[in-house]
């Protein structure tokens, strides 16, 4: 599993636009599916695109969880 700071690394380095999801998850020897999902997760987190965060996520499953 990677730290958050190394996925956070990662997202960066996408968001700057100079390399692709692709170029990056190859680079790093990553899925280009998991880099597309980290850049949308953080991007959700942020209020930029619609969807659950990560929070939301965690609370959901908590409830779930007691029921």
């Amino acid at each position: 599993m990677s730290t958050p700071e190394f996925k956070a690394k990662i997202v960066k380095l996408c968001q700057r636009g100079s390399r692709s999801a692709g170029q990056v998850a190859e680079d790093f020897d990553l899925t280009e599916t998991a880099v597309r999902f980290w850049v949308s997760q953080t991007e959700t987190d942020a209020g930029q695109e619609p969807g659950l965060t990560n929070s939301e996520k965690q609370e959901l499953t908590r409830l779930r969880r007691e029921n």
